[in-house]
């Protein structure tokens, strides 16, 4: 069963495939999309976006290869997440960042 609601929101009941997702980036307050920096000899970074909530599944990949993983810390709900690292480093660190719910 598929339903588009009169708001556009599309939803399925089954399996959805697709070749390509397209993402629509252009409100960065309600984005579920993006990229963020950690400034050099910072350890987090709030990313600011009311598309995260309690239960969403945030996924993180930095630009450059690292000997360690970025942690998603904390949410709030309709506002923010936190990405943070394990230490501080000496170069700043650039990331995409995917927000599924």
């Amino acid at each position: 069963k598929v339903t588009i609601d009169t708001n556009g929101n599309l939803q399925v009941n089954a399996q959805l495939t697709a070749q390509k997702y397209n993402v629509d980036t252009s409100n960065a307050a309600t984005t579920s999309l993006g990229e963020a920096t950690i400034p050099a000899g910072q350890t987090s970074i709030d990313v600011k976006t009311s598309a995260v909530t309690d239960n969403s599944h945030i996924f993180t990949s930095p630009d450059e290869p690292l000997s360690f993983s970025l942690g998603i810390v904390k949410k709030q709900s309709g506002e923010s997440f936190t990405v943070e690292l394990p230490k501080a480093v000496q170069e700043d660190i650039k990331f995409s960042w995917w927000i599924v719910n």
